[in-house]
C-alpha cells in the first residue's frame, strides 16, 4: 500500500510557488492535504488593490449650486424670462404653492433673476411676476383643460403618470407654449416676454 501512495503522490506536479506574484515562496507539506489525502488546490488572491473607502455616518448634505429649477424659458436675447418648477402633486393647493416657492427662492433668488416664477401641477398653474414679494399669492390658471390632449397623446393620465413623465410632458407644453400655443388666462407680458423662446432645463441652459 505504501508504494501505491508513493506513486499517486510523485505523479502530482507540485507547485513551488504559492505566493500569487507576493514573491513570498510556500513549499507543499503534510498539512496541505485535506481529510481524503489529496492536496488542497491553490487558493486564488482576490484582493485585487481595491479598497472600500470609509463610510461617512451623519446626515445628506446638499450643495446650494446643485439644487436647480425645472426649466428656464429664455427669450431671444438669451434672458432667463420665467423659471419654472414641475410638481406631480394632485390638488395643490395656492398656499402650499406660494410656500414651495418662498422655500426655493430663499437659497436660490438670484438665479431667478427678475423672471416670473411658474409651479405646474397636474390641476393648476401658480405663476408670481418677479416683482412679488415673499408670501404673495399667485396668479392660479386652471391646467387640466391645457394638459389633457398631452396626456392622451401619451397614452395616459395624471394619476398613471410618473413623476418623471410628467415633467418630460410640461416640457412638451412649455414648448407648444413658446411657439405661440394657446394659454388663456396667462399674464400678457410674461407670453409677450417668452414667445419664440426657448426651453431648457436650467443644468442645460448654464452649460
Amino acid at each position: 500500500m505504501a508504494w501505491r501512495w508513493a506513486l499517486s503522490t510523485a505523479s502530482l506536479p507540485i507547485p513551488r510557488d504559492r505566493s500569487h506574484g507576493t514573491g513570498a515562496v510556500k513549499l507543499l507539506c503534510a498539512t496541505d492535504r485535506n481529510r481524503f489525502g489529496f492536496f488542497q488546490p491553490l487558493k486564488k488572491n482576490l484582493n485585487l488593490g481595491v479598497h472600500p473607502r470609509p463610510t461617512r455616518v451623519g446626515p445628506k448634505c446638499y450643495s446650494l449650486s446643485a439644487m436647480r429649477f425645472d426649466y428656464v424659458i429664455r427669450d431671444a436675447d438669451g434672458r432667463a424670462r420665467a423659471v419654472v418648477e414641475v410638481k406631480k402633486r394632485p390638488k395643490a393647493s395656492a398656499s402650499w404653492a406660494r410656500e414651495l416657492r418662498d422655500n426655493l427662492l430663499h437659497y436660490v433668488r438670484s438665479r431667478a433673476g427678475d423672471a416670473f416664477f411658474a409651479v405646474v401641477t397636474p390641476d393648476d398653474l401658480y405663476i408670481w411676476p418677479s416683482s412679488s414679494m415673499h408670501g404673495t399669492d399667485p396668479i392660479a390658471i386652471p391646467m387640466k383643460s391645457l394638459l389633457d390632449p398631452y396626456f392622451a397623446r401619451a397614452g395616459t393620465s395624471s394619476d398613471a403618470i410618473s413623476a418623471e413623465g410628467f415633467e418630460l410632458l410640461v416640457g412638451s407644453w412649455l414648448g407648444d407654449l413658446v411657439r405661440g400655443a394657446p394659454a388663456p388666462g396667462f399674464p400678457r407680458d410674461l407670453l409677450e416676454s417668452i414667445r419664440q423662446g426657448e426651453v431648457a432645463n436650467e443644468e442645460d441652459a448654464r452649460q
